[in-house]
C-alpha cells in the first residue's frame, strides 16, 4: 500500500484527478492506514458523486471513526472533532461516538454534551440501538450535568412516559442529584418496561 500511494502521487495532475485514480488512492490510503489522506480523497469523491449518497456517508463515517479512535488524549480528540466538516459532525452515530471517546479520555463532559445536543433534539427519529448509545453517552457525564440538561431530560421523559431509555436516563439523573424517591420510581418503570418488552419478544404470539 505504501508503494502504491507513492506511485499514485507521481501521476500527472490531470490523471490524478480522474475518479478511477481517486478511488485507487482511497483504497491505497486506507490500506496504508493514512486515514487523513483517505478522508480527503473520500470527500472529493463524495462531492463529485462518485458513490451513492448512502455509500459515501458510510465511507466517510467509517474514516472519521478511525480518526477519532486513533487519538489518545482529549485535546487531540477535540481538534480532530473540529477538523470534521459540519455534515460529518451532524451524523448521529459519529457525534455519539466522539462524545463517548472524549469522556473516556478525560475530556470535558460539557463539550461532549454540546456535540450530543443535535442528536438529542432528533432522538425520536433514532433507531433503538442508537438511542441506547446516546443515553449511555449522556450517562457517562451525569456527575456534572447542569440544570438545562436536567430539564431537557425530564421534559423528554414526561413527553414520552413509556420510553424505556428516557425512564432510565431520567432515573439516573435523579439518582446523581440524590432525588432518591423519584429515581426509584423511574428506574422501576424502566425495569418493568424492559421486562414487558422481553416477554413480548420471547412470546410473539402475545403481540
Amino acid at each position: 500500500p505504501d508503494a502504491a500511494v507513492g506511485w499514485l502521487r507521481e501521476l500527472p495532475q490531470g490523471a490524478a484527478r480522474r475518479a478511477l485514480a481517486q478511488r485507487i488512492q482511497l483504497k491505497a490510503a486506507r490500506l496504508a492506514h493514512q486515514t487523513a489522506d483517505a478522508m480527503e480523497t473520500a470527500r472529493l469523491l463524495s462531492k463529485h458523486r462518485a458513490f451513492s449518497s448512502a455509500a459515501a456517508e458510510s465511507i466517510v463515517r467509517g474514516l472519521a471513526t478511525d480518526m477519532l479512535n486513533g487519538v489518545h488524549d482529549a485535546q487531540q480528540l477535540q481538534r480532530t472533532g473540529l477538523s470534521l466538516e459540519d455534515s460529518e459532525r451532524a451524523m448521529p452515530e459519529l457525534a455519539v461516538h466522539a462524545a463517548q471517546r472524549l469522556i473516556t479520555l478525560g475530556g470535558d463532559p460539557q463539550v461532549a454534551r454540546e456535540w450530543l445536543l443535535p442528536v438529542w433534539e432528533q432522538q425520536h427519529q433514532l433507531g433503538d440501538s442508537l438511542k441506547v448509545k446516546l443515553v449511555r453517552a449522556l450517562e457517562m457525564g451525569l456527575d456534572s450535568i447542569d440544570a438545562a440538561w436536567l430539564a431537557r431530560i425530564e421534559n423528554a421523559q414526561r413527553s414520552n412516559p413509556r420510553e424505556t431509555t428516557l425512564q432510565y436516563l431520567a432515573g439516573m439523573a435523579c439518582m446523581k442529584r440524590q432525588l432518591w424517591g423519584k429515581a426509584q420510581q423511574l428506574m422501576g418503570q424502566a425495569a418493568r418496561s424492559e421486562e414487558h418488552t422481553s416477554e413480548l419478544q420471547s412470546h410473539p404470539d402475545l403481540v
